[in-house]
């Protein structure tokens, strides 16, 4: 993890990275469900994380698009991975930089 300038701290692989090779392996440190998505359920979500978590969870990038949201709700929605209509926040994989057609 490094710091990239402009966009905070992200992963940055030190060698090559074959293709299908498993990089990472992490639970998510919660999950919401889109219709529990409010800034209050994000908020009480992160108040139950570990201060260590918390403080990382304080670090992930809130992009501008989602400011408007909240500091909780829109740092969640900026990091989270979505599957089956739910919200996972990874503490490590939100450090990936991605796209919406993500090829890692």
């Amino acid at each position: 993890m490094v710091d990239i300038p402009g966009k905070g701290k992200g992963l940055v692989a030190t060698r090559a990275i074959k293709a299908g090779e498993q990089i990472l392996v992490e639970k998510p440190v919660f999950i919401l469900s889109q219709r529990q998505c409010t800034e209050a359920a994000v908020a009480a979500a992160v108040a139950k994380l570990s201060p260590p978590d918390r403080v990382v969870f304080y670090s992930l990038a809130l992009a501008g698009v989602h400011e408007h949201l909240g500091p909780h709700y829109g740092r969640f929605m900026t990091n989270s991975i979505e599957a089956d209509g739910q919200g996972g926040l990874f503490l490590v994989g939100s450090r990936f930089n991605n796209s919406c057609a993500p090829n890692v």
